[in-house]
């Protein structure tokens, strides 16, 4: 499974479902509800960590003239690149 497709399941999961499944009165809902927004806290730091990391501006810094020159090759104009 994608780590997008992940996310979006987790984001409908805790979301839309428990808040249908929740206006039935299931007092198991909320359990469920808090555990997923601590796992979705919990991944919003880590992935602000990882963004604020040195190991990411390195690589930022290594992909981006790797894309320019990419896109150059490929016939990118600069709007498209």
């Amino acid at each position: 499974m994608s780590v997008a497709v992940y996310v979006k399941f987790k984001r409908v999961l805790a979301g839309s479902t428990l808040a249908h499944a929740g206006a039935n009165g299931n007092a198991d809902v909320s359990a469920v509800r808090q555990a997923c927004e601590r796992i979705a806290v919990n991944n919003r730091q880590r992935a602000a960590a990882a963004v604020e990391s040195v190991r990411y501006t390195r690589l930022v810094l290594q992909l981006a003239p790797w894309l320019n020159r990419k896109g150059r090759q490929d016939g990118m104009s600069d709007k498209q690149r």
